[in-house]
């Protein structure tokens, strides 16, 4: 479905409506699109704004007002391809601090690593926020549901923030559930397809990367603060990409 391989890329559900409309008709001023979408005027005009930042709608000026038209859906790749080219800057720079930083790093294995790993992040200050990138079908389980409500009920008694970004292989009905949550964010990662991986960060100086396949589950936990700030920007860098 259209709307869910958008959704995917970094379309919200106000830029797939009017950036669908763009797609059926030959070019539309902003009043047009008010009209047929049924959005408020600062909602079109800021959606526009980013559509045509990003290249993928073009404004020409006829008879002094503004005319939106959508450009070529390879504009689309073009976009995806600038993404990757930044996430892998990104990962070289992460890694380049991996390999000049101290860091102390422990091996952890379990059926019930990715309980173990989730409980470390409840040690995290009052106010402040805990990551999970990349989490899936390993973390979101039926079996592991009652698990996950108990965590957010802790969670949320120590008011800590918790920011999701699942792969894509998530069901949008458990994205729903995480963002019906109080404190909690959930999206998708911008990458289209699944992670064999993930991470979970937490006290700004806490990195586990579980690694779910295998006889035993392991996670490796990293106690690095330099570490930790390198991918919470990674973090920061796809969760705004997806906006």
């Amino acid at each position: 479905m259209l709307e869910n391989r958008l959704k995917n890329i970094g379309f919200s559900d106000n830029s797939i409506r009017i950036y669908k409309k763009l797609l059926e008709s030959s070019g539309l001023k902003a009043g047009e699109l008010i009209k047929q979408t049924g959005l408020q005027r600062s909602v079109v005009y800021g959606v526009l704004k980013g559509l045509v930042e990003r290249g993928l709608v073009t404004s020409v000026e006829i008879r002094g007002v503004a005319v939106f038209t959508a450009n070529s859906p390879e504009a689309l790749l073009d976009e995806m391809d600038d993404k990757r080219k930044m996430a892998e800057s990104a990962v070289r720079d992460i890694r380049s601090l991996l390999a000049k930083n101290s860091r102390e790093v422990t091996l952890l294995e379990g059926d019930d690593i990715v309980e173990r790993i989730a409980l470390k992040g409840l040690e995290s200050a009052r106010g402040s926020t805990v990551y999970f990138m990349g989490s899936t079908k390993s973390g979101i389980q039926a079996a592991l549901e009652p698990f996950w409500i108990d965590y957010h009920q802790k969670r949320q008694l120590k008011s800590i923030w918790c920011k999701i970004l699942y792969d894509t292989s998530t069901d949008q009905s458990i994205m729903d559930k995480r963002n019906n949550i109080p404190l909690c964010r959930a999206k998708y990662m911008p990458f289209g397809y699944d992670i064999p991986m993930w991470f979970h960060i937490w006290n700004d100086e806490n990195v586990a990367i579980i690694v779910p396949g295998g006889d035993v589950p392991l996670a490796f936990h990293i106690k690095s603060k330099d570490t930790a700030d390198a991918l919470i920007s990674y973090f920061k860098f796809l969760w705004d990409a997806k906006d």
